[in-house]
């Protein structure tokens, strides 16, 4: 009797195991590839979350297509940090295209929450659609 609880617990650990080793190495997904859950203008999600609209929790982990004006570039080692119209936050990695103050971009990303100190609306893993 001993033996067969002892199997059972075993074989659930090595289950629940096997399962958390396989989400950890599950592949991101291609973002460039993906289509896009939703697509704004900068400007109108920055209206709808202010005008509360819109929830961090409607958009969490969606690919979001964005399109405005660039308001701040900062380049690190890592990535380059892209702000449009003062309130969309876009973290680019390894992008070639060099962007100036006052392009007009469109950036496809994943959005990872809205900074209420900041009122700023983040987009991880992002890349310049045009």
């Amino acid at each position: 009797m001993k033996n067969k609880i002892l199997i059972i617990v075993a074989s659930l650990l090595l289950a629940v195991l096997l399962y958390g080793t396989y989400l950890y190495n599950k592949p991101h997904k291609n973002i460039l590839d993906s289509d896009s859950d939703i697509s704004y203008v900068a400007n109108t999600l920055i209206n709808k979350f202010n005008a509360n609209k819109i929830t961090s929790n409607d958009l969490l982990d969606k690919v979001i297509e964005i399109s405005g004006n660039v308001t701040l570039v900062e380049e690190s080692e890592k990535s380059i940090i892209v702000v449009l119209n003062n309130g969309v936050k876009c973290e680019l990695k390894n992008t070639t295209k060099t962007m100036k103050i006052g392009d007009h971009i469109t950036i496809k990303g994943v959005y990872s929450g809205f900074d209420e100190m900041f009122n700023e609306i983040s987009l991880t893993r992002c890349h310049l659609i045009k």
